[in-house]
């Protein structure tokens, strides 16, 4: 049995380190909410944020993956059954 050469997290990780970083763009995003909502009453952030960036994953990785479900829930590590949820949810199927 060969070892597993693929970049995996290891290289997710060295791609975030070469860029901005997730973390990163997520907390300059929120600064600038928080800033924008300047004492409003903020309610609900986490489904608005899931609702911004889950679609966008899944965009990429469909086109990454030329729209195979398959490997597209085998990258996202969810079942294929989840992913068509979650792709009919935003439209995107």
């Amino acid at each position: 049995m060969s070892k597993d050469t693929r970049p995996g997290k290891a290289g997710f990780e060295a791609t975030v380190a070469t860029t901005k970083g997730v973390a990163a763009v997520v907390d300059e995003a929120l600064t600038a909410y928080f800033q924008m909502m300047s004492g409003e009453t903020i309610e609900g952030l986490y489904e608005l944020v899931l609702s911004e960036v889950e679609p966008a994953v899944l965009a990429k990785v469909m086109e990454y993956t030329a729209h195979n479900q398959s490997k597209a829930a085998a990258i996202l590590g969810l079942n294929r059954g989840t992913l068509r949820s979650k792709l009919k949810k935003y439209h995107l199927l």
